[in-house]
C-alpha cells in the first residue's frame, strides 16, 4: 500500500476514536444524572407519603392509618437515616389527648429536619 492510503486511514482513526470516547464519557454522565433523579424522586416520594400518612393517622386514629403511618416511616428512615426516631415516634404518641394544633406542632420538627436532609444532598 501507498503512503496516502495509510495517512488516510491513520486519520480517518484519529477522527472516530475521540467522539467514540465523547460518547462513551457523555453516556456513563447521563446514566449517573438518571439514577440521581430517580433516587430524588422517590426521596420525595418517600416524604409526601410520609406526610400523607401522618395526616390521615392523626384524623383517623384507626390501625389501619396507623400501620400505613409505620411503613411510610420505615421507608423514609431508608432514605433518609440521619432522621431521629425518637422525633417520629413523638409525632403520632398520644393522638387521642391532644388537639389538631399540637399534634401539628409535633410535626413541625420533623419536617424541619426532612428539610435540612434534603439541603445537605
Amino acid at each position: 500500500m501507498s503512503d496516502t492510503i495509510w495517512v488516510a486511514i491513520i486519520v480517518a482513526l484519529s477522527s472516530s476514536i475521540p467522539t467514540i470516547i465523547l460518547a462513551i464519557i457523555n453516556n456513563k454522565f447521563q446514566i449517573k444524572l438518571k439514577r440521581f433523579e430517580l433516587s430524588q424522586t422517590a426521596k420525595d416520594k418517600a416524604v409526601e407519603n410520609y406526610l400523607e400518612d401522618i395526616a390521615n393517622s392523626m384524623l383517623n386514629n384507626d390501625w389501619r392509618s396507623l400501620l400505613k403511618y409505620q411503613k411510610s416511616v420505615q421507608v423514609l428512615l431508608y432514605y433518609f437515616p440521619d432522621l431521629d426516631i425518637k422525633l417520629l415516634n413523638k409525632t403520632i404518641t398520644d393522638n387521642k389527648v391532644e388537639g389538631v394544633d399540637k399534634k401539628l406542632e409535633r410535626v413541625y420538627p420533623v419536617i424541619k429536619q426532612l428539610s435540612k436532609s434534603r439541603k445537605d444532598l
